[in-house]
Order: C-alpha cells, then structure tokens, then sequence
C-alpha cells in the first residue's frame, strides 16, 4: 500500500484454464484429445495417459506416454498397455465395459525469470468411454415345421385343437459377425411376400 492507504499492484496473473479431456468411442478403442488454455507451453513435452477399468474412482493404470507437438493433443486407446512399470493392463476394449481416462500434462515456461518453476504438472478432469459395436449380430438359419393342411381331411379338422408351425433355429458364426446375440425378434408376416 502507499503512504495515503491506497493499495498499488505489483503484478497480475495470466489466466491458465485447467486441462480439457474429451473421449471419441469407436469399435475397441476409444480416441482421446485434450488441450489448455495456459501462459506456459504444453507442446513438444510428454504426457501421461491414465486408465481405470473400475470407475472414475480408480484405480488408475499409466498405459502411456504420448510425446505431443501442438494442440489438441491426441491419443487411440486400442487397449495395449505401453507402460508396463505399474502392471500390464493391456486388454481388448470391449462394448460391454466402460474405461476412464485422465491425462497428466506438463509444460514448462519460456520466461528465463520463470523456469525454474518448470516442469509444470498439470491434471485433466476424469472422463468415462465406452468403446462403439458396429459389429453385426450373426443371422440365425431358421427352420420350420409347417402344418400341412392340404393333407388333413375333413374328420381330422375335427379332432384337430390347435394349428400350429413349430419354428426353429441354429446360430452360424463367422469373422465377420458377432456370435453373441442377446435375443431375437420373431416377425409374422401372412403369405411369403408380405414385408415382415
């Protein structure tokens, strides 16, 4: 303050924004980016990525090092683990789990008056991803036991209770299909040509 009680700034901060992650899903793999609005430099420096299997509580698993140049810094989980100092969580992404990421940056300042602040370490915010299925569910070969009504006679329409066809199933797999079919939907249609 000066001597009449007026206060008088000595400096002023620049503004720093914390790291941004955001997730792109796709088939068994998941694409991060992530940037930073900050007065220091996070370019041409390695940053960690991080993922749990568990939930955004963790346990995290650093499953690598990304050497990045410019912003937006990106990086494909395929699921391979490439930092195995900390366990080898290497697995194949799957539709049916959700994995979270969170990304360690670090930057460092330019200002000779500064650097010896550097390295910065700076955290993103916890982000959660489950990767896409666009794979096809394999098709059933279906089979059926028809009534054949041309071959019932007049006494046996009858005695007849119920006219029924019994359809049946078998499941076919192949590389290019997903033999695991959750269920199945029945359509009736009234002759062969009708759309079901």
């Amino acid at each position: 303050t000066a001597a009449n009680g007026q206060l008088t700034r000595l400096d002023v901060t620049e503004m720093a924004s914390s790291v941004r992650l955001s997730a792109a899903p796709a088939q068994r793999r998941v694409t991060l980016s992530w940037q930073a609005n900050t007065p220091w430099s996070n370019d041409n420096q390695t940053h960690d990525v991080y993922r749990s299997r568990s939930g955004p509580a963790g346990p995290f698993n650093k499953i690598a090092e990304v050497r990045v140049q410019g912003s937006p810094y990106t990086f494909t989980d395929t699921g391979e683990d490439t930092f195995v100092a900390d366990g080898n969580t290497s697995r194949v992404l799957s539709a049916d789990s959700s994995y979270c990421y969170r990304v360690m940056t670090r930057g460092q300042y330019t200002d000779t008056q500064l650097v010896g602040f550097n390295p910065i370490i700076n955290y993103s915010q916890i982000i959660c991803a489950t990767p896409t299925d666009t794979t096809r569910p394999c098709a059933p070969v279906l089979g059926l036991d028809s009534l054949n009504c041309a071959n019932l006679t007049n006494e046996s329409l009858c005695d007849q209770t119920s006219f029924t066809n019994k359809l049946r199933w078998q499941l076919t797999t192949s590389p290019s299909c997903d033999p695991n079919v959750v269920s199945y939907k029945l359509y009736y249609g009234r002759y062969q040509q009708d759309e079901p």
